[in-house]
């Protein structure tokens, strides 16, 4: 069977990539990376997923998303993979996650900054990538159909 993927909000390129027959056909899964965050100094690094109104990744990008950190993890300034959860839209409507713990704006800006205790308080050591696949923000949170 088939699977087709649906997203709303996408560019262009996006939409003309998950609806091509053939990619279809081959069951190809296609995904993109949210954020890149590269500090130009230390050249440390991080990947940032972010989903809103209480989405987790679905189980077809945690794979994808796991041979990514899988490759990345050998690289010494490599700081992970990370998710961010918005309850609604952003920090000003609703509660916000990182790797399914609540975070603070000030603690948020210290982890992008690579404040290195905030990202050990941060990390989980389950690896989120294969554990978390169940939404933790709130149980009664609506989801949206993407």
């Amino acid at each position: 069977m088939a699977i087709e993927q649906t997203f709303t909000g996408n560019t262009e390129f996006g939409l003309w990539l998950r609806h091509q027959p053939e990619f279809i056909e081959r069951k190809l899964y296609i995904t993109n990376i949210d954020w890149f965050v590269l500090d130009n100094e230390t050249e440390k690094w991080l990947l940032l997923e972010e989903k809103r109104y209480g989405w987790y990744v679905k189980p077809y990008q945690h794979h994808a998303l796991s041979i990514i950190n899988k490759a990345c993890a050998k690289d010494k300034n490599y700081r992970g993979l990370h998710f961010i959860n918005f309850e609604n839209t952003n920090r000003a409507d609703g509660r916000t996650q990182l790797n399914n713990k609540d975070i603070s704006i000030a603690d948020l800006k210290k982890f992008l900054l690579f404040d290195e205790s905030i990202i050990k308080k941060y990390y989980d050591e389950t690896d989120i990538i294969f554990e978390k696949l169940t939404p933790k923000i709130v149980d009664n949170v609506p989801k949206l159909k993407i």
